[in-house]
């Protein structure tokens, strides 16, 4: 299991999370990268990573908004579609993550590309650079398809997904495959990409990324 508090990450992990604190972050916002961060390190043993691996994939995908918090919060709780000008706006996160990692001190470029290039599309359709196929870093693979399947659950301003479960969420993220996401990752996903137990979501809800899993040693399988 890997262990942040003695990580050299350690003291820039509590750098950002007091960001999100000081800046009021929406709390739905930390639960789905909460959400993302344990869905991805599940993919991460799935792949047989390292720990050095799993730590990477791990800060990344629990801090991949983090950005958001530097983008008006009239933009951010929006209630309703966002219209173009908008979505520019949101889009711009990635850069705005990016800088806010560096700056709290993460310098590793796994966890650093991870975040800035987590919604290219496997066709090259998305952004920031429009990066196609395997020019994707494996890192940032793996955050597109569980940010996607967070998101389409989750409960959000201008989205409500009372009406939606994970049975129909896994059939998106299958219709994505070859287009928003890479087939091979899709297969790994779909071994994992099961609904937390309530009782683990709670947890997170109540507690910090150091808490509820790395302290305690339990495991995420």
């Amino acid at each position: 299991m890997v262990s942040f508090k003695d990580s050299e990450f350690s003291i820039a992990i509590n750098h950002l999370e007091q960001h999100e604190i000081s800046c009021e972050f929406p709390a739905w916002v930390i639960r789905h990268q909460k959400e993302v961060f344990l869905l991805a390190y599940r993919m991460g043993l799935k792949l047989g990573f390292d720990p050095e691996q799993l730590t990477d994939i791990s800060i990344a995908a629990r801090f991949h908004d983090i950005g958001k918090s530097d983008i008006d919060p009239a933009i951010i709780n929006h209630q309703g579609a966002l219209n173009e000008d908008q979505r520019y706006i949101i889009f711009e996160h990635v850069h705005q993550s990016y800088h806010i990692l560096r700056k709290k001190g993460i310098d590793s470029k796994s966890i650093l590309n991870a975040v800035f290039y987590h919604h290219e599309n496997f066709d090259g359709s998305g952004y920031p650079d429009r990066l196609s196929n395997e020019e994707i870093p494996i890192e940032a693979q793996i955050l597109r398809i569980v940010d996607s399947y967070s998101a389409m659950l989750g409960r959000r301003p201008y989205q409500n997904a009372e009406n939606k479960d994970s049975q129909w969420a896994v059939s998106q993220i299958e219709q994505g495959s070859g287009i928003l996401y890479n087939p091979e990752m899709v297969k790994i996903f779909l071994e994992i990409g099961r609904p937390l137990p309530e009782s683990q979501m709670k947890s997170l809800q109540q507690s910090d990324f150091n808490g509820v899993l790395f302290k305690t040693g339990n495991s995420i399988n």
